[in-house]
């Protein structure tokens, strides 16, 4: 019987830890699912054949998908958030921990932007060019021209990037305000990186 207790405490205690840690990437899920509708919407004429129920179906999908690039994208602030001990809880390591995570993160959307006005020039999206794209130097007045021509673009990134910071900043000195579990970040990543595929 106290070992049925035991395994249900831990069960607990991990589904706790595991809300934490989901609760943190919420606001990169809800941002990936705001700019998969910008996409569908602002290339709605090359998906004519998608009904809204098939959106809703390949959101779903791409649901999963983005829960595997967000673990990916953010193992190192993950692992960061893991170490135990009082230097984790220093305002410098927290600190670098927040600008890590909003770095790696916003990279993503920014490749995620792009990719709207992207893929209708190059009917890819711009993932699977990126490399081919980073070997070409643009110049800086190509560059200039571009964000010039898609200030859109800029200003959605700037918005994201505004509401992101100041949302996720606060969960991740949350997060390290309220670390009284036995298990570690470490623990839960492993066990969402074995869910997820």
């Amino acid at each position: 019987m106290t070992q049925i207790k035991t395994i249900s405490a831990f069960t607990i205690q991990l589904f706790k830890l595991l809300v934490k840690i989901l609760s943190l990437l919420i606001p990169v899920i809800a941002m990936y699912q705001v700019l998969r509708l910008l996409f569908f919407i602002s290339n709605h004429s090359e998906y004519d054949a998608v009904t809204v129920l098939d959106f809703v179906q390949y959101s779903f999908y791409g649901f999963r998908f983005d829960i595997a690039a967000i673990a990916i994208s953010n193992a190192l602030v993950l692992l960061m958030l893991s170490f135990p001990g009082k230097f984790t809880a220093s305002k410098y390591y927290v600190r670098l921990t927040v600008i890590f995570y909003m770095l790696f993160n916003m990279v993503c959307v920014l490749m995620m932007i792009v990719d709207i006005e992207y893929f209708k020039i190059s009917h890819r999206r711009l993932t699977f060019d990126f490399l081919q794209v980073a070997k070409h130097d643009l110049g800086f007045s190509n560059v200039l021209s571009y964000v010039i021509h898609y200030w859109y673009l800029l200003l959605l990134l700037v918005l994201m990037g505004f509401a992101f910071v100041k949302i996720s900043s606060k969960k991740i000195h949350a997060y390290y305000h309220s670390r009284n579990t036995q298990f570690t970040t470490l623990q839960v990543f492993i066990v969402l990186v074995g869910i997820i595929p």
